[in-house]
């Protein structure tokens, strides 16, 4: 009997525990905006992957004036047939919006290195040059505040950044961008200054380079 009892209280004991941490969780993400910048981690939330990131990006997407996103192309954003969500954020006229992305591998070396990573063949040099077209169609438009730039870098990162925040997502080897990690930097955070200040120079660069399509 006291081995019974024993049991049931162990496991009460860890439910209660449990309860308890996820209670002082939420509480401090919560009054999370009252601890000083400094004493803040760069990252605050963390996701499995793009798709369980999508969500929050398109809320703070609908919270900022603009876009910056650096990657090697730009599918998940202007492949309207696509499935991803973040198409939401590309169809949004008022947004600000500066898309730096790899030139195709006659141009850009590393997109070779990076499709024998991910073993697709010719795949990704296929989805660079269709977001090259669908961003080149987007930025004629005179109702849109679109515009892109073509870089010749090894991409190791995919930044997309808005007014307060910015995400960060890493290209891991044999594992395609948006199926690895996705983590979210505070504006408040030396992460988020030199992410910013990474895409502001290379966009100058490359806008003065003017890489052909």
């Amino acid at each position: 009997m006291n081995d019974i009892r024993t049991f049931f209280l162990g496991i009460l004991s860890g439910v209660i525990v449990s309860l308890i941490v996820n209670f002082l969780l939420n509480t401090f993400s919560s009054l999370r905006r009252f601890i000083p910048p400094k004493l803040r981690k760069s990252f605050d939330k963390e996701f499995k992957t793009q798709k369980h990131a999508e969500k929050n990006i398109i809320k703070d997407a609908k919270k900022s004036s603009f876009m910056y996103v650096f990657a090697m192309k730009a599918g998940s954003f202007c492949d309207i047939a696509g499935e991803s969500q973040l198409v939401e954020i590309f169809k949004n006229v008022q947004m600000e919006q500066k898309y730096l992305i790899s030139a195709k591998s006659d141009k850009n070396p590393y997109v070779g290195i990076r499709s024998k990573e991910l073993h697709d063949g010719v795949a990704l040099d296929y989805g660079i040059a269709t977001s090259i077209i669908n961003l080149k169609r987007a930025s004629v438009d005179p109702n849109r505040k679109i515009k892109y730039c073509l870089h010749a870098e090894i991409v190791r990162f995919r930044l997309i950044i808005f007014d307060e925040c910015l995400y960060i997502s890493y290209q891991i080897k044999n594992i395609r961008g948006r199926e690895s990690p996705v983590q979210r930097f505070c504006r408040e955070s030396s992460g988020y200054s030199a992410m910013s200040a990474f895409f502001n120079d290379k966009w100058e660069e490359y806008s003065k380079k003017a890489i052909g399509d």
